[in-house]
């Protein structure tokens, strides 16, 4: 993965990497989810926290968040972060003890859009500016690309097709012609929907 902010990039020898960080739709565009909060982890208020990509491991607490749960939205401070890989124990300002800690379980820890570190490389994109997309194929719209699945191999683009169908397309460089997030689209070589080309 690249450092520290979750993206993915474009490989030449195939892989391609996209930003395990999600957009969250309007209410707030300008929020991405970095992690996931789990169950309670001991008695102080420190709770398992999937992360969504490498964003949150690369942060270095104190740092401003926003703890999405069931009873609505909070500011909160991160205070401390450990763990490894996606698998990391949080303590929030939000959460005393265990108990605290509990009413947060399935909730969502989300950064200001921000505060994610700027790219360096151009073939490196956060999964925030690329979903909702559009796809296009030898000029003309097939679709929208609808969200990035991690997986072992490389990262695979979920595209829900102009026809309904749902589309699974690696992301690797020789399925993908080229990323214009600025333009909104995403084009795609024909065979990587299915077409002839």
């Amino acid at each position: 993965r690249p450092a520290g902010t979750g993206a993915r990039r474009r490989r030449r020898a195939g892989r391609a990497h996209v930003a395990g960080d999600r957009r969250l739709t309007r209410s707030a565009d300008d929020l991405v989810v970095v992690g996931r909060i789990g169950r309670p982890h001991g008695l102080r208020g420190h709770v398992k926290v999937h992360a969504t990509g490498a964003t949150l491991k690369a942060l270095t607490p104190p740092i401003p968040v926003l703890l999405r749960s069931a009873e609505g939205d909070r500011a909160a401070q991160l205070i401390e972060l450990s763990g490894v890989d996606d698998r990391l124990v949080a303590l929030t300002s939000e959460a005393s003890d265990r108990e605290h800690a509990a009413g947060l379980t399935g909730g969502e820890l989300l950064l200001p859009r921000e505060a994610l570190p700027k790219l360096a490389d151009p073939d490196q994109f956060y999964v925030a500016d690329l979903v909702g997309l559009d796809v296009e194929v030898d000029g003309r719209r097939a679709g929208r690309l609808v969200d990035v699945l991690e997986r072992p191999a490389n990262d695979v683009l979920e595209v829900e097709a102009s026809d309904g169908r749902t589309l699974l397309v690696p992301f690797v460089e020789q399925a993908i012609v080229a990323v214009e997030a600025t333009r909104g689209v995403i084009v795609l070589q024909p065979w990587a929907i299915g077409e002839p080309g």
